[in-house]
Order: C-alpha cells, then structure tokens, then sequence
C-alpha cells in the first residue's frame, strides 16, 4: 500500500501527511481563518430570513425549517462573502500552499513563536 501512495503522491506533486489526533485545528484552513466569518455571514441570511418573511407554519404554530434550497443558497452567498484572500491566506497560515524549500515556513501559524510548534521551527532549519 505504501508504494501505491508514493505513485499517486509523485504524480499528483505532493506529500500525503497522517496528522495525529487533537492536531487537525492547527492545520484546517476552515478552522484557522475562514469558519467564524462564514458563519456570521450564514448567522445573518438565517436572521433576515426569521425577520423578513417567507415562512410556513406548522398547524401547532411553529415555523418550519427552511427548504433544503435556502439553506444551500445561504451557505453559497456566505461563501461568496468571505474574502478571496481569506481563503488564500488560510491554506499558508496552515502550511499547506507554503513552498517545500522552507523559504515561507514563517507564515504558517503554529509554528510562530508562543505558538503550540513554536520549538518545530527550529528543529527543521
């Protein structure tokens, strides 16, 4: 199995890393950078859909959710209103876009210093 990875990785030019458990929140560009705008942006269009109407009720009187459609059209425009170079600077801040040669390792966010890989920088110079 371990051959097969190294063909796929060789081909596609790229190293296929196990991250250990508990530390997939330092390398996740969603995590680090992009999730709570997003989310606010998502928490507003559900706000305004609560204020502004098109709702069903049920016959208890309780609202409905809203249609599967919404919700993907909320999710679609709070995507759309992150900034471009949010998502950008998000896979460098993990280390994911960064070049191999160590030139742009001070971008990555765990590994600056009072950070959690703070001491790892050192030990890859």
């Amino acid at each position: 199995m371990d051959s097969v990875k190294s063909i796929v990785s060789n081909q596609a030019k790229t190293n296929i890393s196990t991250i250990p458990g508990g530390f997939t929140s330092l390398v996740q560009p969603t995590v680090l950078c992009w999730n709570k705008p997003f989310k606010a942006a998502h928490n507003e269009l559900y706000a305004e859909w609560m204020v502004s109407g098109g709702k069903s009720y049920t016959p208890a009187g309780n609202i409905h959710a809203p249609s599967k459609l919404v919700c993907l059209c909320w999710v679609k425009k709070a995507y759309e209103l992150v900034a471009r170079e949010v998502i950008i600077k998000s896979f460098e801040v993990c280390g994911i876009s960064v070049s191999m040669d160590g030139e742009e390792d001070h971008k990555i966010h765990c590994m600056k210093d009072g950070e959690v890989a703070a001491t790892a920088r050192t030990l890859i110079e």
